[in-house]
């Protein structure tokens, strides 16, 4: 067996969290990536932790930046000059794969690239449409999509997700979408020009509030999540419990069989009215548990609980470890590829 993309070259003309992240996941598997960035490194080099920033050497570049582009080559190009513009497109022509964005347009023309060349085109919004000329952030693309109307208390506003979800997501949708690109290539020999937005990617990760509002016309709010949902503190961790099938099993699971003939409780439709009485007594229950003996408990009995893990344990983690999701190299501990990507050899 070997990586999926052994022998590919790919070009990331890119300055966001998105294209790194499409190159970063093809680098896991086997592609030699190289960077073009420009005079004064990408600027997601200065993205740095809350309450600080970083600059300067690569030493300094921000966690960020390291976690996105770790293994990639880094070639400096000044493309204002038509010096820099010609080296920056020589290194563009001579890949298999070709991401960029608005920052690249004025030296990077897709056109004349070869025939075979798959090239991904990565912006927040559309250019054309309703949408074009706009400018965003992960707030803006967070409430766009719905995702934010949905989160937080229903007596307040709605709750901005932390993070960078709507740019990680459209990273895995430009992923996707080369790796099909690639795909038709094997057959037909010919590359392909497509684009990615986060826009669009960030409103995938809302389908079933797309797929609500097609079949009924209504929508998900804050009033009520739909599903039976507990988040529980156990002795010495948090759990959260997903409680839709399986009910005579929960009840083995958090010992308390006295819920099976409680009439509040004696239907999916009325426990579905009762749930927060539910969460309430299973709260109770949890107490008595640590989180690694609810989870067991509950894994026998086919009962969707989970453990919220803390970072200390995610490196402990056996199963971790053996996918290969956490590397460490030259004294540093980062992740590695979320997921693997093979072909027989």
């Amino acid at each position: 067996m070997k990586d999926a993309f052994s022998g590919l070259s790919v070009v990331d003309a890119t300055g966001s969290i998105a294209g790194n992240y499409c190159a970063k996941l093809l680098g896991s598997h086997g592609a030699d990536v190289t960077m073009v960035e420009p005079v004064g490194g990408s600027p997601v080099r200065r993205w740095g932790p809350p309450g600080g920033r970083a600059d300067g050497p690569e030493d300094a570049a921000s966690p960020l930046f390291r976690h996105l582009n770790a293994g990639k080559r880094s070639v400096p190009v000044d493309v204002a000059t038509d010096t820099g513009r010609r080296a920056a497109r020589g290194i563009v022509e001579a890949a298999d794969v070709v991401l960029y964005d608005q920052r690249a347009e004025d030296w990077l023309d897709p056109g004349p690239l070869a025939e075979r060349a798959v090239v991904c085109r990565i912006t927040d919004f559309p250019t054309a449409g309703r949408w074009a000329g706009w400018s965003g952030s992960e707030m803006i693309h967070q409430a766009l999509s719905g995702v934010m109307y949905v989160t937080g208390s229903p007596d307040r506003q709605p709750l901005y997700g932390v993070g960078h979800r709507a740019y990680f997501a459209a990273g895995v949708s430009a992923y996707i979408t080369v790796t099909s690109a690639l795909l038709e290539r094997g057959r037909s020999g010919r590359g392909q020009r497509t684009r990615t937005t986060v826009l669009e990617s960030s409103a995938a990760m809302a389908q079933n509030f797309v797929t609500q509002y097609a079949y009924n016309r209504t929508f998900t709010t804050r009033r009520r999540y739909p599903g039976m949902l507990s988040i529980l503190k156990c002795r010495d961790a948090w759990v959260i419990l997903f409680a839709l099938r399986h009910f005579d099993g929960l009840c083995e699971t958090f010992d308390v069989p006295e819920l099976l003939t409680d009439p509040r409780f004696v239907d999916p439709v009325v426990r579905g009215a009762n749930w927060h009485l539910a969460s309430d007594i299973l709260a109770a229950a949890a107490a008595r548990f640590t989180a690694d003996e609810l989870v067991d408990r509950g894994q026998r009995r086919k009962v969707s609980i989970e453990k919220v893990h803390s970072m200390a344990d995610l490196l402990r983690s056996e199963q971790v470890r053996v996918r290969g999701m956490v590397v460490h190299d030259n004294g540093r501990t980062s992740l590695g590829p979320v997921f693997r990507s093979v072909v027989a050899s």
